[in-house]
């Protein structure tokens, strides 16, 4: 699916709650770093005073990172209530 969604020209952003040397140690065995163009781990924003899903400030920092407007943006959850929270996130920054 990331490798259509590039195809077709679009900016792929991963972003992923929890601790950054479990998740970065996850990210890495998948080489996900070659998947995607960008990719946010919620405990590196909050190391650096930054907060995760589902705060608005790292939705906005990928958007940053794919150089688009929150109103371009389609996510693609893992579970529907992730989903939700990120649908309600994305469209108060519209």
């Amino acid at each position: 699916m990331v490798e259509e969604l590039k195809g077709q020209g679009l900016k792929v952003v991963i972003i992923t709650n929890g601790h950054p040397q479990i998740q970065r140690g996850k990210l890495e065995r998948l080489q996900a770093s070659s998947m995607f163009d960008a990719i946010l781990v919620g405990g590196e924003e909050i190391a650096a005073g930054g907060r995760e899903k589902p705060a608005a400030s790292i939705f906005l920092k990928a958007c940053q990172l794919a150089g688009c407007l929150p109103s371009e943006v389609r996510t693609i959850p893992l579970n529907p209530f992730s989903f939700i929270c990120q649908l309600a996130t994305i469209q108060k920054l519209c």
